[in-house]
């Protein structure tokens, strides 16, 4: 069963992707692109996710676009693929290329950034790794129950 979804999705994604680029509305505006299927665990929903290469106002125009043509897109699924139930297809905008590319940029400037002596710069993870594993020295009243000595009084045993 679990291939089976597998292989569904696969099949949906690349389908949509084929159908998403022969539709002819005015709206699909940008570089589209299909990044992923998700199934629900029932097979009723298909959540299609997409990313548009493009402003902002690119971007809300083709989620319209897609919306209006999401039953269009299931009809022609129903017709092409031969299975019992075609899935609901919900489109959801994936961030993950802008996360990443935005990801980057911050890599990209703190390598091109001088190291500033600040909470992590190499003299305080030099200080840090040097007290690692010792022990700290107890605050507040201490028991004393050996002797005089301070040595610590014998186990007692059950």
């Amino acid at each position: 069963m679990f291939a089976r979804s597998e292989r569904l999705k696969e099949l949906f994604g690349q389908e949509i992707s084929r159908l998403v680029s022969t539709l002819k509305d005015p709206g699909l505006s940008g570089f589209l692109t299909i990044t992923g299927v998700d199934l629900s665990p029932d097979m009723k929903t298909a959540r299609v996710y997409y990313s548009v290469l493009g402003s902002l106002l690119d971007r809300q125009s083709t989620a319209r676009a897609l919306e209006r043509s999401a039953g269009h897109i299931r009809t022609e699924l129903t017709h092409k693929l031969a299975i019992k139930y075609v899935p609901k297809i919900v489109f959801v905008f994936d961030e993950t290329p802008e996360r990443a590319h935005r990801i980057e940029s911050l890599l990209n400037r703190l390598h091109s950034e001088e190291p500033a002596a600040g909470p992590f710069s190499d003299e305080s993870l030099r200080t840090a790794a040097s007290t690692r594993g010792r022990r700290r020295p107890r605050s507040g009243p201490q028991r004393s129950e050996g002797g005089a000595s301070g040595e610590r009084p014998a186990r007692r045993r059950r």
